[in-house]
């Protein structure tokens, strides 16, 4: 039943069981693209390789209502990983000018394109950090200075837009916390949300699914 191919795209097969290497699976909205959990599972354990401490994020980003969202291209997500990246090597390296003691973010990701009923698109993410340099999101509400208002600023500026009309857009679906030796189930479980079959666009000129390549 499993490694069915996709009919839109032979180089992607579908998995339909409730367990991936002895992992356990979201199943609620059909099967997964197998190689989309592959690729999960290596960017999950590369991470943990370099890291002891994890701190990971399940994160949807939503486009705004207001513009035509046929105006976006399809690199709008590669423009919000690089802003990201962009801000954490930003705070990493004030705090070394300050004379603080200070850890590198250790950023991977995974995201996945899908569309809505509505027919737009919106992403799902996993972020992955050193739970040594952020191990909290911080306070939402406030303007700046903590790692949500850097998921908010850097979308906004993936979608050319002020930061203020990005509010909402940035919904935080769920936080993980994993050490060394702890049981990563529960953050695969949660990942293979984004590796389902059920919304993709396939044969489009858009990816549906990408990641950190080390």
């Amino acid at each position: 039943m499993n490694n069915v191919r996709v009919e839109l795209n032979t180089n992607l097969s579908r998995w339909h069981g409730q367990e991936y290497n002895g992992m356990p699976v979201l199943t609620g909205k059909g099967p997964c693209i197998t190689e989309y959990l592959d690729k999960t599972h290596q960017v999950i354990n590369t991470h943990r390789a370099y890291h002891s401490r994890v701190f990971a994020i399940r994160l949807d980003l939503r486009l705004p209502n207001f513009v035509n969202t046929e105006c976006y291209s399809s690199d709008m997500i590669n423009r919000f990983i690089c802003s990201l990246r962009a801000k954490l090597k930003h705070s990493y390296q004030s705090g070394l000018r300050q004379g603080r003691r200070m850890h590198e973010p250790g950023f991977r990701y995974l995201w996945a394109r899908e569309l809505g009923q509505d027919g737009h698109p919106h992403y799902h993410l996993l972020l992955l950090f050193n739970r040594d340099a952020y191990f909290t999101l911080g306070n939402m509400s406030s303007p700046e200075g903590n790692l949500y208002s850097k998921l908010s600023s850097a979308w906004a500026s993936a979608l050319d837009i002020e930061e203020y009309d990005s509010r909402g857009l940035v919904n935080v679906a769920g936080t993980f916390h994993l050490k060394s030796g702890e049981d990563i189930g529960p953050l695969f479980l949660a990942a293979s949300y984004i590796c389902k079959e059920h919304s993709k666009e396939f044969g489009a000129k858009h990816h549906a699914f990408g990641g950190s390549r080390g």
